[in-house]
């Protein structure tokens, strides 16, 4: 069985490095997003199993926009919403299969992606 592709959608390089690591050493095919307005381009999420999208992103960039755009033309794509807000706001809970507050572990990232 080939394994799930997840593209991560965050600013914090660092986080999403790490992030990408933690998930193809778990057999994931993890990439992390080249430029933060790849997010919405149809062809950016061809072939996407999971989104990992952080909730707060640079102007001129939103989450939620991004979450909205993929629950619209992507709904298959499983969404995870990441923030350090634990008072996501109700809209962008809506649009997510999960959220996670940062900070979480790897295994609990690894069990939201079921």
């Amino acid at each position: 069985m080939p394994a799930r592709r997840i593209l991560i959608v965050e600013d914090d390089l660092m986080l999403s490095e790490m992030q990408r690591d933690l998930l193809t050493r778990a057999g994931f095919e993890a990439t992390v997003l080249g430029s933060l307005l790849d997010a919405y381009q149809r062809e950016t999420w061809t072939g996407i199993d999971i989104a990992i999208v952080d909730l707060w992103l640079p102007p001129p960039m939103k989450g939620t926009e991004v979450m909205a755009f993929l629950a619209s033309n992507f709904p298959a794509i499983r969404r995870v919403m990441v923030t350090a807000d634990d008072e996501a706001p109700q809209t962008a809970r809506d649009l997510a299969h999960v959220v996670l507050i940062k900070p979480y572990t790897g295994p609990v990232l690894i069990g939201a992606l079921e």
